[in-house]
């Protein structure tokens, strides 16, 4: 009789013998099967830890994506576009660092957006003739992006000392400078808030929030600017002295005395000019005086130095022609170019190296 072989059996598995069922885990047995009539007696629950789970998932790869292109679009594209520039409003991400203090990628932003207004809506057809895609428009573009990046870190580096040192600028302070451009923004007189802040908007491109963000930084930086120079306030302080023991001399014999004790010391003159001249305040302040009266030492609204003006003479018209004792502050700027001198100026994008200085301007603050 022949034996038979066996086949192997294909298709199903040998199903596992069950366990012999005790007292002792009859309460186990049990448990196994309402488990496993729970997902239908309460497929709600289950649909929703399954839906729960995706979500978090799809929000997982979904910020991933968003931070990879965030990244690539700032850092690899460097785009300038409104949308990235209000992302950066929200999320403070850097574009540089100046002494470990991160400079704002919105501040970059804004400084360059407003430079970018202004030539595409201020200059005259004959000085903007050219297509943003032109080579011309390209190299001042690349001159207006390295000046907002400037201002960025210069920005970033006066928060820094301010911070250190306690200096504060008020919302009130904000205000004053307001009214003061307010009063000069027109040859015609004062204008309105509201003119004020459609010509703001209209040639820098800024909201009023952001025209009273801009100015408050470019106000801290500025008393950052004149709190550090020591220097400055001394000869300052020496040329005031000098004119009150000697008065009615000519302020080239002042400044001559000055830069013996600091070679940055200017004398310079304005030529005739209306009272609204933007010069940082100087012509309204002349336009007070009497002839031959010297005032001084004051702050120009321009933030640059100390200055001691001289009216020389005013015509019927209304024009006045002054002579000034500038004594400029240098700290700040010194500092800016140690640290970059040692590596402490990081940036974290690299911009096209300007071949020309753009025609236009940035606003005055």
């Amino acid at each position: 009789m022949k034996k038979k072989l066996a086949m192997p059996k294909f298709g199903r598995k040998a199903e596992p013998k069950p366990k012999h069922i005790t007292n002792e885990t009859v309460a186990e047995y049990r448990e196994q099967i309402l488990a496993s009539g729970r997902k239908f007696k309460y497929p709600v629950q289950y649909t929703k830890r399954r839906l729960i789970t995706n979500a978090l998932i799809i929000g997982a790869l979904a910020l991933v994506i968003f931070c990879g292109v965030t990244y690539w679009a700032l850092y690899s594209v460097k785009t300038t576009s409104t949308f990235f520039y209000r992302l950066t409003q929200v999320i403070p991400l850097p574009v540089a660092n100046v002494d470990g203090e991160p400079v704002r990628y919105s501040d970059y932003l804004l400084g360059f957006k407003s430079s970018q207004t202004y030539i595409r809506t201020k200059e005259t057809p004959q000085q903007n003739s050219y297509a943003d895609n032109s080579p011309e428009a390209k190299a001042q573009y690349a001159f207006y992006k390295e000046s907002a990046m400037k201002d960025a870190i210069n920005l970033a580096y006066a928060r820094k000392i301010a911070r250190e040192q306690g200096i504060t600028v008020s919302n009130q302070q904000v205000s004053e400078r307001i009214d003061e451009l307010r009063k000069t923004a027109s040859s015609q007189g004062e204008i309105s808030q509201e003119a004020y802040d459609r010509s703001v908007l209209q040639i820098y491109g800024q909201t009023r929030e952001e025209n009273r963000y801009s100015l408050q930084q470019n106000l801290l930086r500025q008393a950052v600017t004149y709190h550090i120079d020591s220097q400055a306030q001394a000869t300052a302080a020496d040329i005031a002295a000098d004119i009150k023991k000697e008065p009615g001399k000519e302020l080239q014999l002042y400044a001559e005395k000055a830069r013996k004790r600091d070679q940055n010391v200017q004398l310079l003159a304005s030529g005739w000019v209306k009272k609204t001249n933007i010069d940082g305040g100087l012509a309204a302040l002349a336009a007070t005086l009497k002839t031959g009266q010297v005032v001084g030492p004051v702050k120009s609204t321009k933030g640059d130095g100390y200055y001691f003006v001289r009216l020389i003479e005013k015509d019927k018209d209304g024009r006045i022609n002054y002579q000034y004792i500038k004594v400029p502050l240098t700290a700040f700027a010194n500092r800016l170019r140690q640290l970059e001198a040692r590596g402490a100026i990081k940036r974290y994008i690299t911009l096209e190296t300007p071949s020309r200085q753009g025609s236009g301007q940035t606003q005055g603050q």
